[in-house]
């Protein structure tokens, strides 16, 4: 990150520079904000170009990225086994600060901190007792970033696993394979409440086959156990 931030502000100054070589004319005023010439930094005042907004955004970043490189800074922070069970922490700031690194366990609860006053953070942590699970460290400094990281100490308890959804309802023996078209129609027209309902579907036979009911059933359960699992 910070590189990306160093690899910008270059470039914004380098592009800042050649707007001001560009510059015609022996009287350029280089003022950003323009002074009495008739020539600024941005370009002929009362002429808003492209080069002009370019170069407004660019002293506009130039600022905010001078302002971010000039904060408080941690680097390469880490954490290492030690023996009997500690952890060193480790890293490096950008100048002397006050800094501190926290831990704690998978409850939020604090269980161990430390801290100092120095630009290389280094506190070891005395884990030998803590009990197995997993832990969240934070290496903070005044004014920059703090890292966070994670500890597994032991063997952590692994995730329950989620409840298998049961099969859907198996299809009965006597139903035929291809249902008719009525069959669907005619269960749409048995489940529409009956303020809404049309008139009974002409193709249905008054006298309806002894599997139809059957399939009308493992249809309804098929419905609900897509509800609940599907």
């Amino acid at each position: 990150m910070i590189y990306a931030l160093y690899f910008i502000h270059v470039i914004v100054c380098i592009f800042l520079i050649l707007v001001v070589l560009l510059q015609q004319g022996k009287g350029a005023d280089l003022s950003v904000f323009g002074g009495g010439t008739t020539q600024t930094a941005f370009g002929a005042r009362g002429d808003t170009t492209l080069l002009h907004k370019l170069t407004v955004a660019s002293f506009v970043i130039f600022i905010l990225t001078t302002l971010a490189i000039g904060l408080p800074k941690l680097y390469e922070p880490s954490v290492a086994d030690a023996d009997g069970g500690s952890f060193v922490f480790r890293a490096r700031l950008s100048e002397t600060l006050a800094w501190t690194v926290t831990v704690t366990d998978g409850g939020g609860a604090q269980v161990a901190a430390g801290g100092g006053e120095s630009v290389l953070v280094e506190w070891t942590w005395d884990a030998a007792k803590a009990p197995a699970g997993r832990y969240r460290y934070t290496i903070a400094a005044a004014g920059a970033r703090a890292a966070t990281g994670t500890i597994l100490i032991g063997d952590a308890p692994a995730p329950p696993e989620p409840p298998q959804p049961p099969p859907p309802p198996a299809r009965p023996s006597g139903i035929p394979r291809r249902i008719p078209r009525w069959a669907w129609d005619l269960r749409r027209w048995q489940l529409t409440p009956k303020a809404q309902r049309g008139p009974r579907p002409e193709s249905a036979p008054r006298r309806l086959p002894s599997w139809y009911w059957l399939w009308f059933s493992w249809q309804q359960a098929l419905d609900r156990w897509k509800e609940q699992y599907g």
